[in-house]
C-alpha cells in the first residue's frame, strides 16, 4: 500500500431481492408524483414512518451477487480499514451496518418499481435521496463520502444503470480526492465515457470464462479477485485485468428458445407449487439456465398473474 492512504471505501449496487417480504406501501410503483422531488419527498416519508421491522442493510439483500457483495470489505488488503457501503435507489448511499426495511426501488427502467424517466430522472432521483438525512448519521452522497476522507480510497463496483444514476455524484466525488487514482470503478456493461474513463477498470463479459458465475455477479466477482489477489491501487488493478482479459476468449452467447405466455405461466405455475416463496428473478434464472427464453419484464408480469391466481 503505497502513500498514506490507509482507508477503503467499497461502494456496492445493492439487490432487488431481499430477505423480509416487500410491503405494498414500500413498493415504488404505489408512490405518485410528477416532479422527481415531490415523489422523493413522498418516498423517504414512507420509509421513515414504516412500522416494519428493520434491518442491516448487510442482511436485507439476498442473491448470489449479494452473497459476495456484503464480504467486499473482509477482502481488502492487510492494514487497510474498509468500509462498505450500499448503493441504493431505495435509501440512497447507506453503510452496510444501516438499519433499512424491506422496499422495492431499482433504477433498472423495466422494472414495474424502477425509477422513470430515464437517466435525467434517475439522477435527479439520487440527488433527491442524498438531501434526505437516511436511517443513520452518515455521508450521503459519493461527494460526501469522498470530502470527509480526502486521502481514502474509493472502490465503486456498481451496474451499468446504478453508474449512470450517480454519474454526477461520482464526478465531483473524484475532484474531492486528493489524488484521482484513488477512485475506481468496476462497471461491466457501461458505455465508452469520456468523463469516467480515467476511473473505469477494463471489465467484460469474457471475464466470466476466468472468475466463473452469472452475468449479474460478474461485477463483484471481479471486485473480489482485485482485492483477494492483494491489488488496491488502480494502477495494479487495471494491469491485472487487462493481462486476464488478453488471455480469455470471446464471451459466452446464448441459444434459448423462445415461449408463449401460456407455457411461461405453466412453468411458473409449476415452480410455485414446489416453493410459494420463490421469486421471479430465481424463477426467471432457472428458465434461462434451462435454454428457454423469456424478456424479464414479460417474465415479471406473467409471474405477478400466476401469483394473483394462486392467492
Amino acid at each position: 500500500m503505497s502513500g498514506d492512504i490507509r482507508r477503503v471505501h467499497v461502494v456496492v449496487t445493492c439487490s432487488h431481492r431481499k430477505t423480509l417480504p416487500v410491503p405494498a406501501r414500500l413498493a415504488l410503483r404505489a408512490v405518485t408524483g410528477v416532479r422527481t422531488a415531490t415523489r422523493a419527498r413522498k418516498w423517504t416519508a414512507r420509509l421513515g414512518s414504516d412500522p416494519g421491522a428493520a434491518v442491516p442493510a448487510s442482511a436485507l439483500y439476498a442473491g448470489g451477487h449479494w452473497d459476495i457483495a456484503r464480504r467486499l470489505p473482509c477482502h481488502a488488503p492487510h492494514g487497510a480499514d474498509a468500509a462498505g457501503w450500499v448503493c441504493s435507489a431505495g435509501y440512497g448511499l447507506v453503510p452496510m451496518e444501516a438499519p433499512v426495511r424491506s422496499y422495492s426501488a431499482t433504477f433498472a427502467a423495466t422494472h414495474p418499481d424502477g425509477v422513470p424517466g430515464g437517466a435525467v430522472r434517475a439522477a435527479e432521483w439520487w440527488a433527491a435521496l442524498a438531501e434526505w438525512p437516511g436511517p443513520v448519521d452518515a455521508p450521503r452522497s459519493l461527494t460526501q463520502l469522498a470530502a470527509g476522507e480526502s486521502t481514502a480510497r474509493l472502490l465503486l463496483v456498481l451496474s451499468a444503470p446504478y453508474l449512470a444514476a450517480c454519474r454526477a455524484d461520482v464526478l465531483t466525488a473524484a475532484a474531492a480526492l486528493a489524488d484521482s487514482t484513488q477512485l475506481s470503478i468496476i462497471s461491466a456493461g457501461t458505455k465508452t465515457d469520456r468523463d469516467l474513463a480515467e476511473f473505469l477498470l477494463p471489465v467484460d463479459a469474457r471475464l466470466e470464462h476466468a472468475l466463473g458465475g452469472t452475468r449479474q455477479s460478474l461485477n463483484v466477482r471481479v471486485a473480489r479477485h482485485l482485492l483477494v489477489s492483494g491489488d488496491y491501487e488502480h494502477a495494479a488493478m487495471r494491469d491485472r485485468l487487462t493481462r486476464l482479459l488478453a488471455d480469455q476468449p470471446p464471451p459466452r452467447t446464448f441459444t434459448r428458445t423462445p415461449m408463449a405466455d401460456q407455457e411461461v405461466r405453466a412453468f411458473v405455475r409449476d415452480r410455485l407449487a414446489d416453493d410459494p416463496q420463490a421469486t421471479h428473478t430465481r424463477l426467471l434464472r432457472e428458465l434461462r439456465d434451462s435454454g428457454r427464453a423469456c424478456e424479464q419484464q414479460r417474465f415479471a408480469g406473467l409471474f405477478r398473474a400466476e401469483q394473483a391466481v394462486g392467492r
